[in-house]
């Protein structure tokens, strides 16, 4: 309801029932000019299918030519986007397969992150944080599956490291790395398949 709180008026269930959506209380407008409240699986259902209708229209030529290119991994990448991004609620633990209700202003940050890429920018790539004596974190958008390699390198251009990772499919990549090994000093990480390549710096102290 818009207290974020669960209602149980419509389906639930941990297996099949992806994530909760406002269903109570909902404010809109009526064909007397005014405004009214509504309710149920009947406003729940319009929010979600709102947002991926949304997320399929944002503006980002980068999007639109992966949508046109690739339909079913673009899919799979919507529904990751708007499960991965719930808003957690005790009232939804163990009643949806994502434990929380829909986010949509979560959803904009990573398709904020996948159009970023069309400038190969360091947003391509994102490092958290960039200075650090221990673990860094790397977030990295793939553009297609399959193989990649990731390099750091010291600023003498020497490489210091190398790890294979892979992908199956085309979607937000996360890990991370301990870099405890390394001398104090700036170095770059780079992600690589092929010719395309991403980089960004981080301060190892």
């Amino acid at each position: 309801n818009i207290s974020s709180n669960g209602i149980r008026q419509g389906g639930f269930g941990k297996v099949n029932i992806d994530l909760g959506a406002p269903g109570a209380d909902i404010i809109t407008t009526n064909g007397t000019n005014s405004f009214a409240s509504f309710g149920g699986t009947s406003t729940a259902t319009p929010h979600v299918a709102g947002a991926v209708a949304l997320i399929y229209s944002y503006p980002c030529e980068r999007w639109g030519q992966f949508i046109q290119a690739h339909p079913a991994e673009a899919a799979l990448k919507v529904k990751k986007w708007i499960l991965d991004n719930t808003v957690p609620l005790a009232t939804l633990k163990n009643l949806t397969v994502s434990n929380g209700s829909l986010n949509f202003d979560g959803i904009l940050s990573d398709l904020d992150y996948f159009c970023a890429g069309n400038r190969l920018e360091p947003l391509s790539l994102n490092i958290t944080p960039t200075l650090t004596n221990d673990l860094i974190n790397y977030k990295y958008d793939v553009p297609k599956f399959g193989e990649f390699e990731l390099h750091i390198y010291n600023m003498l251009g020497q490489k210091i490291l190398t790890e294979k990772l892979s992908s199956d499919k085309a979607t937000l990549q996360e890990g991370s790395i301990n870099v405890r090994f390394l001398p104090a000093g700036v170095y770059v990480l780079m992600i690589q398949q092929g010719s395309e390549y991403f980089v960004q710096k981080f301060v190892r102290y």
